[in-house]
């Protein structure tokens, strides 16, 4: 199975467009207003279901979703808690800090598929923390079948490691391929996506 790749933390269009000509299958563009990659500008997400092309994904990032902002059908929504939404790709976002119970694996099931990220209490992401791998297996086992997203401290020198690991349907970084918060070194996203697609 090839391993997807999304970059996220995206504040600026130029960044999600140079993500998609260098191989990414997503961007993610954050509407979290605690995220020091919160946009600012509802209108780069606009522009950028405008300008990317029609096969690549562009994932809205909630901590927890806001049914007030309207123009998200375009959009694969990730959040911490998903509600019905229609037909539009549902991501649940899991903080890993214990194994998983039944109620988690419940919760999971009705997601198109499951990102796993760091568990970093007050924040939703974008930390650099990586998952205990203890607890990563644990999770990866008792999600066999669901689409699983890594997330969480990954950057170009230890993706590939986690890819041949775990198997990951996706994995996704923030401040791996950032020279701040919310602008991305492209030198960084290139060797990263070549790194996750074994270039």
């Amino acid at each position: 199975m090839v391993t997807r790749v999304k970059i996220c933390g995206l504040t600026l269009l130029d960044d999600a467009l140079f993500a998609e000509d260098a191989g990414a299958e997503a961007v993610g563009f954050i509407l979290e207003p605690t995220s020091k990659r919160c946009l600012s500008q509802l209108d780069v997400l606009e522009e950028a279901s405008k300008r990317l092309g029609p096969y690549i994904t562009t994932v809205a990032v909630f901590g927890y979703f806001r049914p007030e902002i309207q123009l998200l059908d375009r959009f694969a929504i990730q959040a911490s808690d998903l509600p019905p939404c229609g037909s539009r790709s549902k991501i649940l976002a899991i903080q890993v800090a214990s194994s998983p119970t039944e109620a988690d694996i419940e919760r999971a099931a009705h997601a198109d598929a499951v990102l796993l990220d760091a568990s970093v209490p007050g924040q939703f992401g974008g930390t650099g923390h990586r998952i205990d791998s203890g607890l990563l297996t644990e999770w990866s086992q008792a999600l066999h079948g669901q689409r699983v997203i890594i997330a969480g401290g990954l950057n170009p020198e230890n993706v590939a490691d986690v890819i041949s690991r775990y198997s990951p349907y996706a994995v996704d970084v923030a401040s791996g391929v950032e020279t701040t918060p919310g602008i991305k070194d492209r030198e960084k996203v290139a060797r990263f996506i070549a790194a996750a697609k074994g270039r």
